[in-house]
């Protein structure tokens, strides 16, 4: 295989030839193997992790239904995603490439054949908890993640006690089902070494003579520098103009407010010399279409021989942005951010660049100022950074030097932060989650926020929340000092717009209001903040600042979707037709889910085609629960007055139009019947009895069985349990549904009628995070509700 491998490189990727690395990675991969990449910042991480994927695509081996490509940064997403999408364009391969973040969330329920998406999405989902969807929608993601082939980027970025711990048992949890390929440059080997334990993972270094040979690594010069003193503007452009020929500088501070300060100062500094190098400044407080055309202003002038200029940015520039400078002055960092921002100094073969590390500055009392490294953790982090420059300062850096450090500062750190969260911990951790459906267990365990969404306006009361206002995101600690420097006259220029759950189902309260803000404390408690413009200045040039008087007021967007849209649309339809167009169009899905429809029936003990009887009788029964009088009489009622027919048939949908008025006030006067935990609860020993067949263990047949129910209960909702009141089946159910039952391999069809003690313990049956059957309940409930919203699509309804 090596060597259809490395004859494939170059034709997939348009790369000239590949590092024996991006080969080795391929073939344990495609071998079966998960694997831990640490490789050189700018080695072609990126194209190591696509390739595999392409190279089974194009050759038709089953090594994974799609490709889900994580990152930590959103601009990074869409860069890779841009640049991957434009390669399989040229190459011609049937392939659909989509983006999921929160700015672009395009791919909700990770549908394409590759996906590019945020560490936040898809963590949040594997949780239970889905960023990209409703509340009841959240069953419908992580059935994506079965069979996949899973690239973690960046991985250094993530908190080891926080998002790490997380993603180890996402891989632990699916490694039978699913490849995962994780990639740094900047891990300490110590937590290599833990996270290959708790993974199977295999690791790989490229380290030594290795990583020499790569034109980034042993091409390029970069000599490391100790200032010992605060970044001042005065400091900047002195480095700056000592450069010769044309100037190309770098300036990385550690908060917007600095960086701001120094953009400035340097441009005061320079006009005085009457130097006209151009200075840029980028940083993440800039409205979304100032933000890209900085960005590409930004790789214009770095990119150009004949430019002179001086960029200042912020941690932004860390990831997402391929730039290069010779010259990067920096305010101290933990050692991974460092290695980050030094791989934009001298990024190209060949070149030569210096990393200039500046103290950080210090308070009114003479405290440092580390944000946003304040943690315990990380003002230790930049501690050891710190010493380790003061020590060997200068320096030219080589593979080993990155090692060292990084070991240094993080090793130990890191470690034990990991160590806090026991792989038993975490397990019982994310099994909770998935249980319960509480959205603050996302702090916990994917991110914990601390970040508030802002607007500018001068009357909040005016602001039209009806649209989409664009808004500023912004650390709660920053607008807490804002509001601590506006003492008690806060409440006039900061307010906080509240959610209230009570009080609007008369009308006589609106659930959406505006209050001021008074103290430091209130601030992370609205869902939006909105800053009076004389409190809050910005301009395209320098972005927002607080605490300074201002014109700008945040303009209106454009109106957001109608509330219709959260709704479907359906057209009318009988029972036995929705049910023959969702077995179609489910077993029509088997081609996109092959990998991962193998993978579970082999873990399952039970054949591919036992397996796809069992999801296609979840299919046929999921709607059993419209054959109650309950519902019959209301779907029948509802069309009668509506549409002025008489049925004759059991419906499974009847016409609904949500943005008619007449039809919404239709249905809210039939009251809501439920029909999915129903009609699980009255499939329950059809399902059992045919599970039976194909498992000899009783007590996984049981859980395999409740995994088909749970499918059915829930194909609307993620979190449906209870059966809240009674209900009688039609006496003409069972042979309405045994017609659509046909070629299942059933004994015999028999419905449960209703019960009450049964009914009332029957959540007992759905199927639980911990039992075995739990990832076939994934897989069951994303083909069923996959089908069931394709097949209304069919029929002209719409969401």
């Amino acid at each position: 295989m090596r060597a259809s491998l490395r004859e494939a490189f170059p034709e997939l990727t348009g790369v000239s030839a590949p590092h024996p690395f991006q080969i080795e990675a391929a073939e344990r991969l495609l071998a079966g193997e998960n694997v831990i990449l640490s490789a050189p910042t700018g080695s072609g991480k990126t194209w190591t992790a696509v390739f595999p994927f392409l190279y089974a695509k194009q050759r038709g081996l089953p090594f994974a239904d799609r490709l889900i490509y994580l990152l930590p940064l959103r601009t990074l997403a869409r860069t890779l995603y841009e640049t991957v999408r434009r390669r399989v364009e040229a190459l011609g391969l049937p392939l659909s490439i989509t983006i999921q973040t929160g700015s672009q969330p395009e791919d909700p329920l990770f549908e394409g054949d590759i996906v590019f998406a945020t560490i936040d999405q898809a963590l949040s989902a594997y949780v239970g908890l889905a960023l990209s969807v409703g509340r009841s929608s959240a069953n419908l993601v992580p059935g994506a993640f079965l069979g996949a082939y899973i690239v973690m980027d960046e991985l250094h970025l993530l908190e080891p006690d926080v998002s790490l711990a997380t993603f180890l048992d996402m891989v632990d949890r699916l490694k039978p089902y699913s490849r995962f390929l994780a990639m740094t440059a900047t891990v300490p080997a110590d937590v290599l070494a833990e996270m290959a334990r708790r993974t199977g993972a295999a690791v790989k270094v490229v380290s030594g003579d290795e990583a020499r040979a790569l034109p980034a690594v042993g091409t390029v010069e970069r000599r490391y520098e100790w200032a010992g003193v605060p970044l001042t503007p005065e400091e900047v452009v002195r480095e700056h103009l000592g450069q010769r020929g044309v100037r190309k500088t770098l300036v990385i501070a550690n908060t917007v407010p600095r960086a701001q300060a120094l953009y400035r100062g340097v441009r005061e500094a320079l006009a005085a010399r009457e130097c006209r190098d151009e200075v840029l400044l980028l940083h993440s407080r800039f409205l979304p279409s100032d933000r890209a055309a900085k960005e590409a202003a930004l790789l214009a002038a770095l990119r150009d021989p004949d430019r002179s200029v001086l960029v200042v940015a912020t941690q932004v520039i860390e990831v997402g942005l391929d730039v290069s400078a010779p010259l990067l002055l920096t305010e101290l960092c933990p050692a991974n951010a460092l290695l980050q921002r030094a791989g934009r100094c001298a990024r190209y073969p060949g070149q030569r660049g210096r990393v200039r590390v500046y103290a950080l500055p210090r308070d009114a009392q003479g405290r440092e100022e580390a944000a946003p490294y304040a943690e315990a953790w990380a003002r230790e982090a930049m501690a050891r950074t710190k010493a380790y420059l003061e020590a060997r300062c200068p320096f030219f850096a080589d593979e080993h030097t990155a090692v060292e450090l990084v070991n240094r500062a993080h090793g130990e750190l890191d470690c034990r932060r990991l160590e806090q969260v026991p792989e038993t911990v975490r397990r019982n951790q994310v099994d909770t989650a998935l249980a319960s459906g509480e959205m603050a267990r996302l702090r916990q365990l994917v991110r914990d926020v601390d970040s508030v969404s802002v607007i500018v306006r001068r009357d909040p009361q005016a602001v039209d929340l009806s649209r989409q206002v664009e808004r500023f995101s912004l650390p709660t600690s920053a607008l807490r000092g804002l509001v601590a420097r506006l003492g008690v006259s806060a409440g006039r220029w900061v307010h906080g717009l509240v959610v209230r759950e009570e009080g609007d189902a008369d009308g006589s309260r609106e659930p959406l209001a505006w209050e001021p803000v008074k103290r430091p404390d209130e601030v992370a408690q609205h869902v939006l903040l909105c800053l009076h413009p004389d409190v809050a200045a910005y301009d395209s040039d320098v972005g927002l600042v607080l605490g300074e008087p201002g014109g700008f007021e945040t303009p209106d967007g454009p109106p957001k979707p109608e509330l219709w849209h959260n709704a479907y649309a359906y057209c009318r339809e009988t029972y036995a037709e929705h049910v023959a167009a969702v077995r179609r169009l489910y077993q029509a899905q088997a081609p996109r889910v092959a990998v991962a429809h193998e993978r579970l029936a082999a873990q399952l003990g039970v054949t591919p085609e036992a397996l796809e009887a069992w999801g296609e009788l979840v299919a046929a029964l999921h709607d059993v629960g419209k054959l109650t009088q309950e519902v019959a009489d209301r779907f029948w009622r509802y069309q009668r007055e509506r549409r002025g027919e008489e049925p004759t048939d059991f419906l499974a949908h009847t016409d609904y139009d949500p943005r008619n008025p007449d039809d919404r006030a239709a249905r809210a006067r039939m009251g809501h019947v439920g029909h999915a935990v129903e009609g699980a609860y009255i499939s329950q020993q059809m399902i059992l009895e045919r599970v039976r067949q194909d498992l000899a263990d009783p007590d996984l047949a049981r859980e395999c069985a409740d995994a088909c129910l749970t499918a059915i209960a829930r194909h609307h909702s993620a979190w449906a349990r209870e059966i809240r009141q009674p209900f009688t089946l039609m006496k003409e159910a069972l042979p309405v549904a045994v017609k659509t039952l046909r070629g299942l391999g059933l004994p015999r069809a028999a419905f449960v009628p209703y019960r009450f003690q049964e009914a009332k313990r029957f959540y007992e049956h759905l199927v639980m995070p911990h039992n075995r059957a739990w990832l076939l309940y994934w897989y069951l409930v994303r083909r069923l509700r996959l089908a069931d919203r394709q097949s209304q699509a069919e029929k002209g309804g719409k969401r």
